[in-house]
């Protein structure tokens, strides 16, 4: 059954030559694709993609397995130019298109496979279509799940969609495709950038024999080849705890896995902080403040912003001669991190804490002043541009969000 052509629309955002092409129709997904094709000839190995194996559109860790091996959910054979969408937690809009040029590879029921049909319909068309707002929303209304909403085969068939002819179907691919293409570049390229800076940290801070009992660097950069060895200091002779309260004018703060410590009202976390902030610790710019309760993970910040934290954290002061960027990075190290969970106090993980008395009898190795700051600047300049690659695919994002917006024109009446 198609759908009654009641509504057209015009994006709002053409390419010059199809200005004049007239409105879009409006179709059923079901109409203009194959939703999952039957499956023939399922390879006696293959590669199965399920719901872990990708992600941002990319395949993560995917394994050859034998037929008789394979899980139930392994049934959907994938074909080149097949769109896979998924339809389990769609949100999470972990679809690939799939271009690969062999057909060995086998999808778990959680995706569903688009196929486009020849001269009708053209797949880089289709999977720039499932990624529209409009098209998730009719996605949500359909779901069914509180914990694990997902979309049925035959939902998703009666999804109305617009629709162009295939000459500006393919138009409109071909942009966004290369959108994708100059995102993925980044992408890579942001991965190097941390398995570089990774590499570097691994080096600089584990320690080598330098004759003696002395201790030094694996790399060390030549200026400091014949500097003093690093020696053992207590963390309590480098910080001070701070426990400075009553400074409720001050903005409040939130330690953040990826961005450190932030503005708690630009994280999207909801504030279930205290009316009364009196107790609340104040931070001042090149703190250390680290979870009591997630040191043991390395959770911790360098404070480039003052403001308050909640009593939660703990609160360091970096004493003369101790640069806190160095030490920021070293607590971010396996060894400390180890060191940490090792002389963190309480029965299973989720319950362990490492209060500043316990953190202050852990020993770590480090060089004096200069070299510390010489770590600490090389390390900062390798996060200001993984930072800058970062930021330049969050707008590449959101140009293309704006894009989408504007060249997919809405399923209902403006």
């Amino acid at each position: 059954m198609s759908v009654t052509q009641t509504y057209k629309h015009i994006p709002a955002l053409r390419f010059p030559e199809f200005v004049n092409d007239g409105e879009w129709e409006m179709k059923r997904l079901g109409d203009i694709c194959v939703v999952n094709p039957p499956s023939i000839n399922i390879p006696e190995e293959f590669f199965y993609l399920d719901l872990e194996s990708v992600v941002a559109g990319r395949i993560i860790g995917c394994q050859r397995i034998k037929k008789e091996e394979a899980p139930s959910r392994a049934q959907r054979s994938v074909e080149k130019y097949d769109v896979l969408f998924q339809m389990v937690r769609p949100y999470q809009q972990n679809n690939l298109f799939f271009t690969l040029e062999n057909n060995q590879y086998i999808a778990s029921t959680g995706y569903a496979i688009l196929r486009a049909k020849e001269g009708l319909s053209d797949s880089g068309f289709i999977y720039q279509l499932v990624h529209t707002g409009d098209f998730l929303s009719q996605v949500m209304q359909r779901c069914t799940g509180s914990n694990y909403p997902a979309i049925s085969s035959s939902s998703l068939e009666e999804i109305v969609v617009p629709f162009p002819p295939l000459a500006e179907q393919k138009r409109i691919a071909e942009c966004l495709s290369a959108m994708d293409d100059m995102m993925a570049e980044c992408n890579n390229k942001l991965e190097q950038l941390k398995c570089h800076k990774k590499g570097l940290m691994q080096q600089l801070f584990t320690l080598i024999s330098g004759g003696g009992n002395s201790l030094i660097p694996r790399l060390r950069f030549p200026e400091f080849n014949n500097a003093k060895e690093w020696e053992i200091k207590k963390l309590g002779d480098c910080f001070t705890e701070r426990v400075e309260r009553n400074a409720i004018e001050l903005p409040l703060l939130s330690l953040t896995e990826s961005d450190g410590i932030v503005l708690q009202e630009e994280t999207n976390r909801k504030n279930n902080s205290n009316a009364d902030k009196s107790k609340y610790l104040r931070v001042y710019i090149g703190d250390i403040a680290y979870n009591t309760m997630r040191m043991w993970q390395g959770r911790c910040a360098l404070v480039a912003i003052e403001g308050i934290v909640s009593p939660a954290y703990t609160i360091c002061k970096p004493n003369v001669d101790m640069n806190p960027y160095f030490f920021y990075y070293l607590f971010k190290t396996s060894q400390m991190i180890e060191a940490f969970h090792g002389n963190s106090q309480g029965l299973v993980n989720d319950t362990l804490n490492l209060k500043y008395d316990s953190f202050a009898k852990i020993n770590a190795h480090a060089p004096l002043l200069d070299e510390q700051n010489y770590i600490a600047d090389c390390l900062f300049s390798a996060d200001e541009i993984i930072n800058l690659y970062s930021e330049k695919i969050a707008l590449l994002f959101q140009y293309k969000k704006g894009l989408l917006q504007q060249m997919f024109p809405n399923s209902t009446m403006n």
